[in-house]
């Protein structure tokens, strides 16, 4: 689903800049005020001055060629959030045919059951660390006495 904006309707001028949020001011001392590297304007005399501060060569500002002017579509955060949402739902939905179109992927149900303890005496030979013949016998004998 992608939006395609008539460039007629787009009239705010787009400018960027390399620092995130910055001030530059113009020469009757009005600021543009730089947020998230963007400023954008429909006033021609600033749009005429910022342009010529780029002819000037100044370090911080650019124009991006292939995005002149502002898309309030793309760059509006609420129309940012629509978007994530409507994404987030088709992957939901998709994720509920996927499932009810693929029953194979049945992973059944489990029970848990009853742990069963285990006491050092009846695995000494691994507690103490070893597999000696002498330890085996004892625990086994231990077992036999703990049984009885």
């Amino acid at each position: 689903m992608t939006e395609t904006v008539e460039t007629s309707k787009l009239t705010e001028r787009l400018y960027k800049s390399n620092m995130r949020s910055w001030t530059f001011f113009f020469p009757d001392g009005s600021p543009a005020i730089f947020y998230n590297h963007m400023y954008w304007t429909e006033d021609e005399w600033k749009i005429a001055q910022l342009d010529s501060e780029i002819r000037k060569g100044h370090p911080n500002l650019s124009v991006d060629k292939d995005e002149m002017y502002y898309d309030k579509s793309r760059h509006d955060p609420i129309a940012a959030l629509r978007r994530t949402i409507a994404a987030e739902e088709r992957a939901k939905v998709l994720a509920e045919i996927a499932r009810a179109t693929n029953p194979a992927r049945d992973l059944g149900t489990y029970e848990q059951q009853e742990l069963k303890g285990q006491s050092t005496t009846g695995n000494a030979a691994v507690v103490v660390g070893g597999s000696d013949p002498r330890l085996m016998e004892l625990s086994a004998l231990q077992a036999q006495l703990g049984a009885a």
